[in-house]
């Protein structure tokens, strides 16, 4: 199934990564709905336009993955309101935040990648392996099972990394196949990485610390989107929980009728 991205991509001023996520088809044979589930970079630059635009999508939910600073230094322009609220989940700890800027600084003094690349599929890793950010997704999870938090918006700093973990994560508990999973997530290489200037705004994202202490090509991995990103984290899934279910029963301390209430939620029936 060859994905045309302005099928789920949603073109705004000021976000370039914001599309709906559901439509993908099952194992099963049903599809995810759409309208539930979108995802994003940051929303800090939208404009008066743009939230005009979104209005139709009746968001009730949204998910808030970025750090404390990042959301200082880049506030969401989407206020909560009487039907909408703001949640702020930070997915990535300061350890394994602070594990990738050392492999930048150190590939600046030996121009090797590799330490970087590995640092990104060992962040992937982290976040479904770490007690906070399992809670984060938990919370998440839960709110998929309510009907009255539904649609919901997941996003972060560039919508690749924690929105894309916490997105293939809720596709492969809604029975979707890997590669379609890894299809989703590829997608922000063509609509985000692809298009921005990463010796801007990689500074930034990790905490504006100095462009001049990190080698271009080690901010090329970090600020890049890699299958083998996604792939490091979902091996270890399989090879420790083996199916979805287990996963968010043993991890995410979901019950099983909280399982049934999101693919209730969000797969078309019939």
């Amino acid at each position: 199934m060859k994905l045309v991205i302005t099928d789920r991509h949603i073109a705004l001023n000021g976000s370039k990564n914001f599309r709906d996520f559901g439509a993908y088809p099952t194992r099963d044979g049903r599809r995810v709905k759409r309208g539930r589930l979108f995802r994003s970079d940051r929303l800090s630059d939208l404009s008066a336009e743009d939230l005009k635009k979104l209005e139709p999508f009746a968001i009730r939910t949204v998910f808030d993955l970025r750090g404390f600073r990042e959301r200082t230094e880049a506030p969401t322009r989407w206020h909560a309101t009487s039907t909408t609220r703001n949640v702020h989940l930070p997915l990535i700890s300061s350890t394994s935040g602070n594990a990738v800027s050392s492999a930048l600084r150190d590939t600046h003094t030996n121009n090797d990648t590799s330490a970087v690349r590995q640092a990104m599929v060992d962040l992937y890793c982290d976040m479904v392996k770490q007690a906070d950010s399992l809670n984060c997704l938990q919370q998440i999870f839960q709110s998929l099972a309510r009907q009255d938090e539904l649609p919901v918006l997941v996003h972060c700093s560039g919508g690749k990394d924690r929105t894309g973990i916490t997105c293939a994560l809720i596709l492969w508990t809604l029975g979707v196949t890997r590669d379609l999973i890894l299809e989703d997530y590829l997608l922000s290489k063509t609509l985000y990485s692809d298009r921005i200037d990463a010796s801007q705004t990689i500074p930034q994202a990790l905490n504006h610390q100095k462009n001049e202490d990190w080698g271009t090509a080690a901010i090329k991995v970090v600020y890049g989107v890699e299958a083998t990103f996604l792939n490091g984290a979902l091996d270890y899934l399989m090879q420790t929980y083996g199916t979805a279910e287990q996963f968010a029963e043993r991890a995410l301390k979901l019950d099983s009728d909280c399982l049934s209430s999101i693919r209730h939620n969000l797969l078309e029936h019939g």
